[in-house]
């Protein structure tokens, strides 16, 4: 019982083109899942839209989805299209055999979608009285066509009831355990594409964004500025921090990307993400968010009360950012500049350091001017087609100067703040030679000026912070600093 691999240049034999291939959608055909994808839709619009559609799930499933095609305006044309699936049929479709559109998603919705792909003959969905999945669906094939008088081309576990009534079973994209079942219905399914698990792990692993976890390595400052050696206990609870901050903040990334999938793909760089992609679908997405936060909560549980208060914060924080405060104009970078302050503040907690006002300040200028060197170079980098607005935030591209002006300028209210710290009297007793650390002025002074020429010359392509670990420049400016920190200490 060995399944085979489907090439896609071949041709079915002639006796398949007797039959009709009926073809699902979501999963299948779509990568995402269009369903889910109009709910979010409602719900990032419309919160308050949630009781109608409590209401419209209490009459059923099909009910639900009659309202959600209703008042989402959602583009289904930017839903990602799996290209070996279209392939696929495009090359059967020349083979003269009749293609079926049959999706569980709304009439309204899967008219458009008909309209969208005139290679489908005809389309089956549900309406305001049935639910087409599993065993209905499989139901009214079999009364349409007869026992195997169909293909059928899936991917989900529901889609079982319908293989096992239809002649060849076609799956693409299926999970490990359907693939098992698929194999006793089907010893000859035949496999569309090519489906890697190390491929899906990769997936998930950049839907989480460890690369970011890097910027949560800002809570080491505190434990450097300690003046005290790093002992076993506090390596263990920054290592614990360090971890619990970067869950929360994997958590917080999946929240965004979901409630941010339209103007995502509308971007040229954050159309790639997995979840806007379609290679990280919206259930697991929103399963692996509940994950990451629980597992945070419960090390940050374990951590000062201090901590898990700060984790909370930023937490509630960035959610609200992610569905509201993203969009003002100005609050949004004032946000970023606060995530990355309570990053040093956890620190501070985990270190039992109280930080000093002057420490604060520093670093909500020094961060609010990275904050606006990304969103700069988010402006920069966006070429606008249809909207004189970035896509999902409230800048213009001309907003640009004004901003840059804005940035710099606080990267030097961050260099006052330094110096007036050193100039201060009370330093004297903090360090054994305070002069020392006018050597670092100059450091700085170079790092936040190369930020904004790289910026301005449209090469910032990431988070100043996540470009601070990836740049050689950046890391001798990073030993330098310490090494001049700790000769004043």
């Amino acid at each position: 019982m060995t399944l085979q691999k489907l090439s896609l240049s071949s041709a079915s034999p002639a006796r398949d083109a007797d039959r009709p291939l009926v073809v699902d959608l979501d999963g299948t055909l779509f990568k995402a899942d269009s369903g889910l994808e109009s709910l979010l839709h409602c719900l990032t619009k419309t919160p308050s839209f949630l009781l109608s559609l409590l209401k419209a799930l209490i009459r059923g499933r099909h009910h639900l989805k009659a309202v959600l095609a209703t008042h989402s305006k959602m583009d289904l044309r930017k839903i990602p299209v799996s290209k070996e699936v279209m392939q696929f049929i495009e090359n059967q479709k020349r083979t003269g055999r009749k293609l079926i559109l049959a999706t569980g998603a709304n009439e309204r919705l899967a008219n458009e979608i008909l309209r969208m792909y005139p290679i489908f003959d005809e389309g089956i969905s549900s309406n305001s009285q049935v639910n087409l999945v599993g065993s209905s669906k499989g139901a009214y094939l079999e009364k349409r066509f007869g026992k195997r008088g169909f293909d059928y081309l899936g991917d989900a576990w529901a889609d079982l009831n319908v293989w096992s009534r239809c002649s060849t079973a076609y799956y693409t994209n299926t999970d490990f355990v359907t693939r098992i079942a698929l194999r006793f219905l089907h010893p000859h399914s035949v496999e569309v594409g090519k489906q890697s698990y190390q491929t899906s792990a990769t997936a998930f692993v950049k839907a989480l964004r460890v690369s970011q976890w890097a910027k949560n390595s800002l809570i080491i400052f505190p434990f450097m500025l300690a003046h005290r050696p790093l002992e076993a206990q506090s390596l263990a609870l920054l290592l614990l921090g360090w971890l619990s901050f970067s869950l929360a903040a994997s958590a917080v990334y999946l929240i965004n990307d979901l409630s941010d999938i339209e103007h995502d793909r509308l971007h040229p760089v954050k159309c790639k993400r997995p979840i806007v992609a379609g290679d990280v679908s919206v259930s697991h997405a929103l399963v692996l968010a509940l994950l990451t936060g629980m597992a945070a909560a419960f090390i940050a549980w374990h951590l000062p009360a201090a901590f898990a208060f700060t984790v909370a914060c930023y937490f509630v924080l960035a959610v609200a950012y992610s569905f509201y405060l993203k969009r003002v104009v100005v609050l949004d970078v004032i946000v970023l500049a606060i995530f990355y302050t309570l990053r040093i503040v956890a620190g501070g907690v985990l270190a039992d350091v109280a930080l000093s006002h002057w420490f604060v300040v520093f670093s909500v200028f020094f961060f609010l001017s990275l904050a606006l060197a990304k969103r700069c170079a988010e402006i920069l980098n966006l070429k606008e087609e249809h909207s004189g607005l970035v896509k999902g935030r409230g800048y213009r591209p001309s907003d640009y100067q004004q901003l840059s002006q804005f940035g710099t300028t606080s990267g030097f209210m961050a260099l006052l703040v330094y110096c007036l710290y050193i100039a201060n009297p009370d330093v004297s007793s903090l360090y054994s030679k305070p002069s020392w650390l006018w050597f670092g002025f100059p450091i700085l002074l170079f790092w936040i000026c190369r930020v904004w020429l790289l910026t301005s010359k449209g090469l910032m392509h990431e988070d100043p912070v996540v470009f601070a670990f990836k740049d050689p420049h950046s890391y001798l400016a990073a030993i330098l600093l310490i090494a001049v920190i700790y000769v004043a200490i």
